[in-house]
């Protein structure tokens, strides 16, 4: 259930958060709140970590097809980390991120995609909870 749109706008769009992310990184009160410096990163990261949560959907989206899982079929924490592994994975080149940060990201990932898609199943947005 992947499309060559999605791949394509997903990338896109993370970049482009990463570039907001980036800037709001000048204000102060954004500053404390990262997680680390923008200030000395390119676009590139940007992408790359885009490119590399999109395709950790994709490679888990694969495998679970090879299990026989149904899409949308609920697969806990690969579903949830899937996207941060795939990031780390492809970026690691470009950066190489705080042991801090790996386990915060790996502790609120979870609590945020769930969080997000029951938002969306209330919402009506999503037909599942997860």
């Amino acid at each position: 259930n992947k499309t060559w749109g999605g791949l394509v706008y997903g990338i896109i769009t993370g970049t482009l958060i990463f570039l907001l992310q980036k800037w709001l990184y000048n204000f102060s009160i954004f500053r404390r709140l990262s997680l680390f410096d923008y200030s000395t990163q390119t676009v590139l990261l940007g992408l790359t970590l885009a490119s590399g949560a999109i395709f950790g959907d994709l490679l888990k989206s694969f495998v679970k097809r090879r299990l026989g899982k149904k899409p949308g079929e609920h697969w806990i924490i690969f579903d949830q980390l899937d996207l941060v592994i795939g990031a780390f994975a492809l970026s690691f080149w470009i950066f190489t991120p705080q042991i801090e940060v790996v386990i915060i990201l790996i502790l609120l990932t979870p609590i945020l995609h769930y969080s997000s898609n029951l938002i969306g199943y209330y919402l009506g947005l999503k037909n599942v909870k997860w």
